[in-house]
């Protein structure tokens, strides 16, 4: 972390501890003045419960999306309690922390995190909670007064500020990391919790009005269950389609091992054609489909001969003709799988040209889908940086000027234009898929 980088966290942590302190003063205040301790320690005492329940375990909608469940939280219990009271139970919470991560299966805590990061989040949590109640009062919000339409204001006043203030304190922190240009840093750091803003919000209005309920907390936990069954569903979703791509990688290195040349082809031209593919602005759904076709791209060449796939000479007129026979092989191959259609025609397009002369059936280019372009591109790239029998593989400068001379000839230009701008991207890639395939060799060597 940088020297910047730390300043920035320490004053941020100062002023979460100072907001912090209040609340905590405020809480014992409030407690010690209570005309009903017993039923106010209990109320407190599950809010802390479900707060700690919701923070560890956040539903998940992909691999590396969740919706944020502790914001619903933290939205009732200022609508309800306060804002104090509900700094009170973040702070109470915290240590309780952990998170598993489900590709490592590693479980995350404050006594495996660093302090600082632990700490700067804790404060971020509440700064960003005061400021939305502070917003919430401004605009005529009272606590345990949710009479509508009367509230809504005050409400969304409340969440769009946390939402930002939260948002704010982040970019910062990587705008000092890394030097990105802060708009851009607000705009990729807003599109990652819209979702959140967009799920959670709503819901945790409902949640207000369960707790402003009599015994509204005992309520708010059956309230919870659906959301905790979602969760499962989800997590056994997300990791049946985890153990999905192992397999697509394990059968891509298998085909790989007939020509030892291509070791790591199918998952660099897979990293690549993603890199391409967001720079030209796809869609989630479309670069999933075409993370699948860029890795089984080659599962055709597991039908030729591996005399021809590993000559070090010139191929025959006849030996090229097998070689363009595994499009349709694994068109073959893959047809009977359930797998989406566009899948397959990435597959059988993928050397096909933007000039019309690509095999197998020298397509017409209107009739290329895109995502067949990009991995025609990506796949020559790693073609040429490659090495082969017959040559070494070129630097990575050299292979741009091949792609960009056969711009509008065998490679769309769109495409194109998008892996030049992608390059940094690929580089990135490149080095590090080199750097692991060599540690890979030296394991196998050990």
């Amino acid at each position: 972390m940088k020297l910047s980088q730390r300043i920035y966290c320490y004053l941020v942590i100062a002023a979460g501890l100072l907001i912090g302190v209040v609340a905590v003063y405020h809480a014992v205040g409030y407690l010690s003045s209570s005309a009903n301790l017993t039923n106010d320690i209990i109320t407190l005492s599950l809010l802390w419960l479900m707060q700690i329940i919701c923070n560890c375990l956040p539903v998940y909608i992909s691999q590396n999306l969740t919706i944020d469940m502790t914001f619903m939280v933290i939205v009732a219990i200022v609508m309800t309690q306060g804002v104090y009271l509900a700094i009170f139970i973040i702070i109470i919470a915290a240590p309780f922390y952990f998170e598993r991560d489900l590709s490592t299966e590693r479980v995350y805590h404050i006594f495996n995190m660093m302090p600082i990061k632990t700490l700067f989040n804790l404060a971020n949590f509440i700064i960003s909670t005061f400021c939305g109640g502070l917003v919430f009062k401004a605009l005529g919000g009272a606590v345990g007064v949710l009479v509508l339409p009367d509230v809504l204001l005050a409400y969304f006043g409340f969440v769009v500020t946390m939402i930002f203030i939260n948002m704010l304190l982040l970019v910062m922190l990587f705008y000092l990391g890394n030097g990105e240009s802060f708009a851009s840093s607000l705009f990729s750091t807003l599109r990652m919790i819209i979702l959140n803003m967009i799920a959670a919000a709503p819901i945790g209005f409902f949640f207000a009005l369960l707790l402003n309920m009599h015994n509204g907390v005992y309520l708010s936990f059956l309230f919870l269950i659906p959301f905790l069954l979602a969760r499962y569903a989800f997590i056994l979703y997300i990791r049946s389609k985890m153990q999905f791509e192992e397999m697509l990688r394990a059968f891509a290195k298998t085909i790989e091992l007939k020509d030892p040349y291509t070791i790591g082809h199918s998952q660099r031209v897979e990293k690549y054609s993603i890199a391409i593919a967001r720079e030209m602005g796809l869609s989630l759904p479309r670069i999933e489909r075409l993370k699948v076709a860029a890795l089984l791209h080659d599962i055709g060449k597991i039908g030729v001969d591996d005399r021809i796939l590993n000559k070090e000479s010139s191929l025959t007129s006849e030996e090229k003709e097998q070689i363009r026979t595994h499009p349709q092989n694994g068109v073959n191959i893959l047809e009977n799988v359930t797998m989406d259609k566009k899948i397959l025609d990435m597959i059988y397009q993928h050397h096909e040209r933007y000039d019309e002369r690509g095999y197998p059936e020298r397509v017409e280019q209107d009739s290329i889908l895109t995502e067949s372009y990009i991995i025609s591109v990506a796949d020559a790239y790693d073609a040429l940086t490659s090495n082969r029998p017959y040559r070494d593989g070129m630097s990575c400068d050299s292979a741009r000027e091949v792609i960009l001379r056969e711009r509008g000839a065998q490679f769309h230009p769109a495409v194109v234009d998008a892996f030049l701008r992608a390059k940094d991207d690929i580089c990135k890639v490149c080095k590090k898929m080199a750097e692991s395939e060599k540690e890979d060799k030296k394991d196998r060597e050990q």
